[in-house]
Formats: structure tokens, C-alpha cells, sequence
């Protein structure tokens, strides 16, 4: 016979209905969750252990209220999670179909009016944010003048395949003397030539047939990209040669195409133009 004395209650997670006995506010599956009371806000159970009666989305979280206030990892700590994460990675990329996954992930085509709505966005922020275009201004500026810009001295992180593999022949071919850095320019600017050799005064520029419009390929009036005629390409990349030509470098064009087509050819003009014995291919 029933107890009258004893209530009958449901489950604080599912609303189960409890046996007489049961006291404990849960049903036998949601007994090890220790929920025994629920958030103030939205009703939602929770450990017996919180101590704050809200739930994660409703309870302060921020200063003195978040349990990582004013503490640090350590470096050990910091230098241990980079190092599983650098091997994480490694391992996941070894996986041709996780691989492919990422690859199209980040090149697929961006949607209709993407740019101009990303361009819009930029300019509105440095509406909103008039110091940080003098700031970022001064940083470049900075990074420029002390040869930051670029990481790698041999390669440009922007590089094609056929570039780094210019670079690196010339690399293999006259070893530490072939340089990249920055240059100051005439007019108080700054450039950025493809390889320098500073003992002979020599700069050596590798065009792309496509970004400096090969006049082999190209007429003047052709537009090439971005809208720029091939006819004012060529005229600022002349006015790039006279500043380098104006602080004392003599230039050597090396074209995408005669580099592609007789590659051997390309480097014995260039050996033979700078007359180190010691470069030889």
C-alpha cells in the first residue's frame, strides 16, 4: 500500500516521474550529474557545486568573477600546448583528404560583391579609428626602414614558383652575396628590389610576363590588371629603374618568358654580366 506520506515527484532534467522513495530530485540516469537545482534565468539544471545559481550563459563571468582572473599559464605550460598543437598539425596534414578539405575550404571562390563590402567595412573602421592610420603608418614606415618587411632574404613571401626557383638558383650560384632587403629611395620612399649585390652595385629584377606586361606579349593599349594599360605599367616600372639607377645600382631585367625557355642561357648572362669567376652554374 502506498504512503501517503510520501510525495511523488519528476526528475529536475527530464521531468521523469520519480518512484515514492526516491528524494533525490533525479531519476537513476541523470542521478550522477549531482542536478539538484536550476538556474534563476532560464530554469536550466545545474551541478550541485555552482555556487553562482546560473547557469554558464547567465552568470558573470567577467573580472574577479571569472575563476582565470589575474592568473597566467606558465611557460612550460605554453611551450608544452604549442608543441602538441605543431604536432597535431603536422600529423593532420599528412592527410591527403583532411589536406584537401583545408585547401578548398580557403579557396573557394568568395561570393558576389565580397570585396566591395570588405573594402567598405575597412574604410568605416578607420572612420571610427582615426589614430590607428597614423599608428599602422609609422609601424610600416618602421618596418621598412629597419628591413622587416620580409622574413625570408632569399624568398618573398609572395613569390611565384618559377620566382623561387630564380632565387634559388641564384642562391646556389653566387651564394651569400645575392641579398634582399630595402632601399632607400630618392624621394624619401622605399623599395624593394627582387636580389641585390651590394659589393658590384648590382640589382637583378625578375618580371612576371603577366604582373609587368611582357611586351612580347602585350601592346600598349592592352589592359593587363587591376585596369592598368600594359603602357603604364612599363612607365612605372622605368621610373622604378632610374631611382635604383639614381642611388647607384645598375639593373638587370630577367623576363619570366627567356628564364622559362632557356633557363641555362639566362644564367650564364647573368654570370657573365656581374664577372665573378668564382659564380658558376
Amino acid at each position: 500500500m502506498r504512503n501517503p506520506s510520501l510525495e511523488i515527484l519528476n526528475c529536475i532534467v527530464c521531468n521523469k516521474k520519480l518512484s515514492d522513495y526516491n528524494k533525490s530530485g533525479c531519476c537513476i540516469a541523470h542521478q550522477k550529474y549531482s542536478l539538484r537545482k536550476r538556474c534563476k534565468k532560464c530554469n536550466k539544471a545545474l551541478l550541485n557545486k555552482n555556487k553562482s545559481d546560473y547557469c554558464n550563459i547567465h552568470r558573470d563571468r567577467t573580472g574577479k568573477n571569472n575563476s582565470f582572473y589575474g592568473k597566467k599559464h606558465k611557460q612550460e605550460t605554453i611551450d608544452t600546448i604549442k608543441r602538441k598543437n605543431k604536432l597535431i598539425s603536422e600529423n593532420l596534414w599528412k592527410n591527403k583528404s583532411y589536406r584537401n578539405r583545408i585547401i578548398l575550404g580557403v579557396s573557394k571562390p568568395r561570393r558576389e560583391g565580397f570585396k566591395e563590402e570588405q573594402s567598405i567595412r575597412i574604410k568605416k573602421w578607420f572612420e571610427n579609428n582615426p589614430k590607428q592610420r597614423n599608428l599602422r603608418s609609422l609601424c610600416m614606415k618602421e618596418s621598412w626602414k629597419l628591413g622587416r618587411i620580409i622574413v625570408n632574404k632569399n624568398i618573398s613571401l609572395n613569390s611565384s614558383i618559377i620566382e623561387k626557383k630564380f632565387f634559388n638558383d641564384m642562391k646556389n650560384m653566387c651564394g651569400d652575396r645575392v641579398e634582399r632587403c630595402t632601399l632607400r629611395s630618392p624621394d624619401g620612399g622605399w623599395l624593394f628590389p627582387d636580389l641585390i649585390m651590394f659589393d658590384i652595385g648590382y640589382v637583378i629584377e625578375f618580371y612576371g610576363n603577366y604582373w609587368h606586361a611582357n611586351p612580347d606579349i602585350y601592346s600598349a593599349e592592352d589592359i593587363v590588371h587591376h585596369g592598368i594599360k600594359a603602357s603604364e605599367i612599363w612607365e612605372k616600372d622605368e621610373k622604378r629603374l632610374k631611382k635604383l639607377s639614381s642611388i647607384g645600382f645598375e639593373t638587370e631585367i630577367v623576363w619570366e618568358q627567356n628564364y622559362k625557355k632557356d633557363r641555362k642561357s639566362t644564367l650564364q648572362k647573368i654570370d657573365g654580366f656581374i664577372n665573378w669567376d668564382s659564380c658558376s652554374f
